[in-house]
């Protein structure tokens, strides 16, 4: 609709004295239509009014910035949702202490080259002659590219197929192997053949904040790690199976 004119801005009123110095180009309203009300302002006066029809133009050539939030080809995903592999933990239980303990740690002394940390029971099970605080089991925690060196053979053991049962709903999953030797390490008769456990912790940039002591925080729902997401991070990055199982 368009906005009146004062009785002095008339187009009819008298016209300016001196008609070649024109000032202001005004845009005084919208039809609603493709058109325009364009007023010209001579020395504070107006002159004429001129109708012109305007363009539309789609909003990706016209003359104007982009929506930023619009879909590109060349845009990239997040970094910081990525997933990456934390830690690897391998685990052999003996069920009890000794001299079979002692050869179980020096199998994962040789796969990983870090010295192992025992466990003990937490409570006495007469059943299977385990006391409570008895060292019946050893582990190592591996990081970085050894731990996903190690991963990679023990997934080619197991053909690189899971079940869908091996992931936990926290976006972990683990799997185990009954005999070490198939791992690449030379079979020795004094130490004997162990399985073993594997366990992948997985994370995201940013779940420190959950663990740290000073400042901790909460780690947001959609930043949470769900099953889904570490299956499909497995079938890209090893090209595995998942059995419905």
């Amino acid at each position: 609709m368009s906005t009146p004119l004062s009785p002095d801005l008339h187009p009819d009123s008298h016209s300016p004295s001196n008609p070649s110095s024109a000032s202001v180009v005004h845009v005084s309203s919208v039809d609603g239509e493709d058109r325009r009300n364009w007023i010209v302002s001579l020395m504070g006066r107006i002159s004429k009014v001129v109708r012109i029809e305007i363009n539309r133009m789609p909003w990706n050539t016209a003359n104007t910035r982009q929506c930023p939030n619009s879909m590109d080809e060349t845009k990239t995903e997040n970094v910081n949702r990525e997933l990456k592999l934390e830690k690897l933990c391998l685990n052999i239980c003996v069920g009890e202490s000794g001299d079979r303990l002692t050869r179980a740690s020096k199998v994962l002394e040789q796969l990983t080259g870090q010295q192992p940390v025992y466990s003990k029971a937490r409570y006495t099970v007469r059943t299977f002659g385990i006391r409570r605080n008895e060292k019946i089991a050893v582990h190592c925690t591996v990081r970085g590219p050894k731990a996903e060196e190690i991963l990679e053979r023990g997934l080619k053991v197991k053909e690189y197929e899971l079940k869908k049962s091996n992931f936990s709903s926290t976006g972990n999953f683990g799997f185990g192997i009954q005999e070490h030797i198939d791992l690449g390490i030379k079979y020795d008769p004094s130490i004997g053949i162990y399985g073993m456990d594997f366990y992948v912790v997985m994370g995201r940039p940013g779940n420190r904040v959950a663990r740290k002591k000073a400042k901790y925080g909460r780690v947001g729902f959609p930043h949470r790690l769900t099953k889904d997401e570490t299956v499909a991070w497995f079938k890209k990055r090893f090209d595995g199976i998942v059995l419905n199982k």
